[in-house]
């Protein structure tokens, strides 16, 4: 591995991609998109460069700058499922619901199974009012990955506002029992 210090340019794509998940991890936004630039210079076609350096706008408040960054990731690698999971994040974030949802069905159509595509789908559903369609899309996110702790809450969260409140609660407690340290559950 890279370590922090090393220069840019030193180490595999694959080490600098792990130096700055590395840096992800420990929240330094700003290091990586120091250096997700002489890396995007040195690997102009590394999609995996433009999706991190979008997670680190995003991170920075940049929402815009993030949107073209995961669209140019998509351009380099069409079948890049985690840049159209990230696109659709951002989409949400931003209010174009549609375009969210768009662009999560296209992270499963490549990925099929992408539990988190399944709950960015009903966290943009539930945004539309659409409480069915977030509890489904909720629920095939839980049914493919049953230790996802955020999409149960985000299940629990479309129960309560439909008002089955019984089964809300017992999903903030599968939420807690998985992420104990999720208190957001507690706020249900």
């Amino acid at each position: 591995m890279v370590s922090p210090n090393a220069s840019s340019n030193s180490g595999s794509l694959e080490e600098q991609v792990q130096d700055l998940i590395n840096h992800y991890n420990h929240g330094q936004f700003g290091v990586i998109l120091s250096k997700v630039e002489t890396l995007i210079a040195l690997y102009p076609k590394a999609g995996v460069l433009f999706n991190i350096k979008g997670i680190a706008l995003k991170n920075k408040g940049d929402l815009e700058g993030a949107i073209n960054s995961y669209k140019q990731a998509i351009k380099i690698e069409p079948n890049f499922a985690d840049a159209y999971l990230n696109l659709g994040a951002a989409m949400t974030d931003k209010g174009n619901l549609e375009a969210a949802i768009d662009s999560c069905n296209k992270a499963i159509k490549i990925q099929p199974g992408y539990a988190e595509a399944y709950l960015n789908i009903s966290i943009a559903l539930m945004r539309q009012g659409d409480l069915d369609g977030a509890i489904d899309n909720s629920r095939q996110a839980v049914k493919l990955k049953p230790d996802f702790a955020e999409a149960y809450h985000n299940l629990g969260d479309s129960l309560f506002s439909k008002g089955d409140l019984v089964e809300s609660i017992d999903c903030y407690r599968q939420a807690l029992k998985i992420a104990p340290e999720n208190v957001q559950a507690y706020e249900g």
